[in-house]
């Protein structure tokens, strides 16, 4: 069954990841970062685009023991390098587009900073690797598993520690009101290290077994062609996004009757535009803080 749905803008083309793949895939990728010298309470550096490769990652991380430091996609060398120096990561993971700047980051200190893609020092491995699990060892339920950063009021990221618990039990809380199943198709398009974004991308989709559908970022007309192409039927995003959806023609082009639930937060929804759009679509808004 589908896991992840990559959505390429650019291009208009798709990429599907199955259960089993992402399964094979972060097995393989914790084995190659125990290669790379990470053990067993190290902390490693996410800065990836919102891919299903940053979601094989993050449980790679968790398979060998290790916490994600997750970096926000857009952030700057500046917030990066702040967040790197109070977590003291093992090991700086990017992707191609953030490459360069990840390696200005650790210029003239210990930290490595490598690359996951096809040529890089990590790669997405899918195939069944007989024992490639056997030297790991994962978090417990309560064991730190991620610390990302929150921008709060000073002008420079905080750190906020979260456990698989943490997230389980606010998953229990989404699945009970939205009434979710494994046959819903997510959408979520808020940035993934962030308490939003996790949930709806990573948690809720990973335990419930429900696939998720990515966008490289978010841009309204591109949203309503996924929920079209892809049957979504759980849309997940902040308040001004709906807004924005609700704004472009695109909304009224495409066929969305496929949505049934809405996850939105953040800041609150105009009681007009929600309604506008809960007519439009037919779908029910939840609304959360």
């Amino acid at each position: 069954k589908p896991a992840y749905v990559d959505f390429r803008t650019t291009t208009a083309a798709e990429t599907v990841l199955t259960w089993s793949e992402f399964d094979n895939a972060a097995t393989n990728l914790a084995a190659q970062l125990r290669e790379q010298g990470v053990h067993t309470g190290d902390r490693v550096a996410v800065w990836h685009g919102d891919t299903s490769a940053i979601h094989v990652l993050l449980v790679a991380v968790e398979r060998c023991g290790a916490v994600a430091v997750g970096l926000g996609a857009r952030a700057g060398v500046r917030e990066v390098a702040h967040i790197v120096g109070l977590t003291r990561p093992a090991l700086l993971v990017s992707d191609a587009a953030r490459h360069a700047q990840a390696t200005t980051v650790v210029a003239g200190t210990a930290l490595r900073a490598v690359l996951l893609g096809e040529s890089g020092d990590l790669r997405v491995d899918t195939a069944p690797r007989p024992g490639a699990a056997d030297t790991l060892s994962p978090v417990g339920p309560d064991d730190p598993f991620l610390i990302n950063s929150t921008s709060g009021t000073t002008g420079l990221p905080k750190c906020v520690v979260h456990t698989q618990n943490r997230w389980h039990y606010f998953h229990h809380k989404a699945v009970a009101n939205g009434e979710l199943s494994p046959d819903d198709v997510l959408l979520p398009v808020i940035p993934t290290p962030f308490g939003f974004g996790i949930w709806t991308s990573h948690t809720t989709p990973i335990q419930l077994g429900s696939t998720a559908v990515l966008i490289e970022r978010f841009d309204a007309a591109a949203t309503c062609a996924a929920i079209e192409r892809d049957r979504v039927t759980v849309l997940c995003c902040v308040s001004t996004q709906l807004m924005m959806l609700l704004a472009d023609d695109a909304s009224r082009r495409h066929d969305l009757s496929s949505l049934r639930v809405v996850f939105t937060g953040g800041e609150p929804l105009p009681y007009t535009q929600a309604a506008e759009f809960e007519d439009l679509t037919g779908v029910t808004i939840l609304q959360f803080y």
